[in-house]
């Protein structure tokens, strides 16, 4: 995806005010590679409960870093032990919740006394802020990994990306290498594998009804429709006949609608326009449709050889 667009993946850095010092520090080491955020840097709203901020904000992120360091002392059967912030801990299984635990990481202080539900997990621990750059390297490796698959979350992308590939884009390109009718305006074209591509056309915005939008880039892009006789059922796709030649078959994901309608009833979105918020998840929302597709298109080879992905100006 980052060939496509310029999103940058969102990484959130929870601390307590006493360790704001090290999430700084990680803030900065990482602010190179991805769009980094600590709990200071305007993350909690006014008027809003800060756990109402915690659980709508988190969704916002691709990853989150939690910092657990020697701010109190607890007494635990009647042994002494440093421990975090309650709210560590809490944010900690918040930020695991929704966006998973392959994607939330512990970065935890020498000495302080971890959560029991933590045991036999890896996690990164440190002195000082001169340990932290090792760290760095651990945490970066683990993001660079996550990038590389596509997980199941609580918004729908990856699930949108998986059906419309299996129900369109994977049957279309096996009809193409069967060679069954590709049919316009009653007459039949030949695709040539070796010539022609499948186009799949990333719109730059999403929203709650996509048709619209799909008919004014297919309009702006002087594009045709066409139906291309299927096993089980037609399918209908745009082609593109550029000097009355046939170049390639076209698509434009209408499906992620449903991206938008179901991230509009989770923000309990009740006003008309834009904000900040919305359209950063909007953006994460594609960011992971496309990374799923290109993932599924790449392990298949036969839509691999006729299939390339683009993003809409």
């Amino acid at each position: 995806m980052n060939a496509l667009s310029n999103y940058k993946k969102r990484i959130f850095i929870a601390s307590s005010s006493e360790g704001k010092k090290y999430a700084e520090k990680v803030k900065e080491i990482l602010s190179s590679i991805c769009n980094v955020t600590i709990w200071t840097d305007n993350f909690f709203k006014l008027s809003v409960s800060t756990f109402g901020n915690l659980c709508k904000n988190a969704i916002n992120y691709d990853f989150a870093i939690i910092i657990y360091t020697k701010d109190d002392i607890s007494v635990v059967k009647k042994h002494t032990y440093f421990t975090a912030r309650d709210n560590i801990t809490f944010e900690h299984g918040l930020f695991t919740g929704i966006i998973g635990r392959h994607k939330t990481f512990a970065l935890i202080q020498n000495g302080v006394k971890i959560p029991s539900d933590l045991s036999g997990i890896t996690y990164c621990q440190f002195n000082d802020l001169n340990d932290l750059p090792e760290n760095y390297y651990i945490i970066l490796n683990s993001i660079t990994d996550e990038m590389k698959v596509s997980r199941v979350s609580l918004l729908p992308s990856t699930s949108i990306a998986l059906t419309y590939f299996n129900n369109f884009i994977k049957p279309v390109c096996e009809s193409i290498y069967n060679k069954t009718n590709i049919v316009y305006n009653n007459s039949k074209i030949q695709f040539n594998i070796n010539h022609n591509k499948f186009l799949i056309m990333i719109p730059p915005k999403i929203s709650d009804d996509m048709k619209p939008q799909v008919l004014y880039y297919a309009n702006q892009l002087n594009l045709e429709n066409i139906h291309i006789s299927g096993f089980h059922r037609n399918f209908h796709i745009f082609a593109d006949f550029k000097n009355n030649k046939f170049n390639n078959l076209v698509d434009i994901p209408a499906v992620l609608s449903i991206s938008y309608q179901v991230i509009k009833l989770y923000t309990g979105k009740d006003y008309i326009g834009k904000s900040k918020e919305f359209d950063e998840i909007l953006n994460k929302e594609i960011d992971c449709f496309v990374s799923t597709l290109k993932l599924l298109i790449e392990n298949n080879s036969i839509v691999e050889s006729i299939t390339e992905i683009s993003l809409l100006d």
